[in-house]
């Protein structure tokens, strides 16, 4: 059940908004906001909108006995050091059980963050990941990279540490570009998921045509084009910072090759 809420979550909100029945709980934005600050993982403006009203659904539903384990275990001290916040929000709700918290930890790291902590190991992992996956790419497809293709790879980065979560926890993710971007850009899809192989070796598992489509916008909007020198600067700013906002920064430098596009961007990082 509680897969099935997270697979349609944005139906589910769109269904409740024409009606008018929802509401999330006044605590869970600054709840949510203590853990960016603790983590160093901040989330995308759309992802911290969604996570909000599912947090208020879960804290709901823990109330309501519908956990993950009944037998209260302690939390080991090396498990609290990675999951503090997780206990103090499960505790805040008379939930002491080990599983939840490994769950809610979890949860946590599916959505899409515009910014995450760069001192772990686990990122260092995922950056050089992404770095094997765009010169696989630029080496099959016989394209060169744009002028801002470190960014491309730190960006990419951050999308991999939600894939990674999103596939092990064994949820689906819905692209709504899916068909277009097989249909428009049907060879830089292909080799996108050629290029997604040391993500796949990585993971033991195959990696979804949605997520692939995801990271062909990534790809595609590294490519680069010949653009004039003396160009402003025009940022590309968007509250979802990825999949969209990667399809429209692709879009507008194929179309407008001669100007200098940079992002995206989130709000926050604009300001």
């Amino acid at each position: 059940q509680r897969k099935w809420r997270l697979e349609h979550l944005e139906t589910i909100l769109i269904l409740l908004k024409k009606k008018n029945q929802f509401s999330c709980g006044k605590d869970i934005s600054r709840e949510l906001h203590k853990y960016e600050q603790e983590s160093g993982n901040y989330f995308t403006d759309d992802a911290r909108r969604i996570l909000k009203y599912f947090l208020t659904w879960y804290s709901n539903r823990l109330v309501r006995g519908k956990i993950l384990e009944k037998i209260d275990k302690k939390i080991s001290h090396s498990d609290r050091l990675d999951m503090l916040w997780e206990e103090k929000f499960l505790r805040k709700r008379g939930i002491y059980s080990l599983i939840e918290c490994k769950y809610l930890s979890k949860i946590l790291q599916i959505y899409a963050f515009s910014k995450i902590n760069d001192k772990t190991q686990f990122y260092k992992k995922m950056h050089k990941i992404a770095e094997n996956m765009t010169n696989q790419f630029f080496l099959i497809s016989g394209l060169m990279p744009g002028i801002h293709h470190h960014m491309i790879i730190d960006s990419l980065t951050v999308h991999l540490v939600s894939v990674y979560h999103r596939i092990t926890t064994g949820l689906k993710y819905h692209n709504p570009l899916l068909a277009r971007i097989k249909t428009s850009y049907r060879n830089l899809f292909i080799i996108s998921r050629a290029a997604a192989q040391p993500l796949i070796d990585y993971l033991g598992k195959p990696v979804s045509d949605d997520e692939i489509a995801l990271l062909t916008t990534y790809f595609g909007s590294d490519i680069r084009v010949d653009q004039m020198d003396d160009n402003m600067q025009i940022l590309v700013v968007c509250s979802s910072g990825i999949g969209t906002s990667q399809f429209m920064l692709m879009q507008l430098r194929e179309k407008y090759p001669q100007l200098l596009f940079t992002g995206p961007f989130c709000m926050a990082e604009y300001l």
